[in-house]
């Protein structure tokens, strides 16, 4: 299978969380047919959204984040 090189834009990372969906997306990047590229700017992004009260019933953030 060819390694995709991908880009998760926030909307997707947070649909993710919330389907619960995101041990299928481990499961593509651990047997290598996925690649994760990501720039400081997404992943700043995505900190700031996901920490918005409204999807913070969907998941909790680990103690060291908090």
């Amino acid at each position: 299978m060819k390694n995709r090189r991908v880009i998760l834009d926030t909307n997707l990372w947070i649909s993710f969380l919330i389907s619960k969906r995101q041990k299928e997306l481990d499961v593509l990047i651990e047997s290598g047919a996925l690649t994760l590229i990501f720039s400081q700017e997404l992943l700043e992004e995505f900190l700031e959204v996901s920490e918005r009260p409204k999807f913070k019933r969907f998941y909790e953030y680990p103690q060291s984040h908090q």
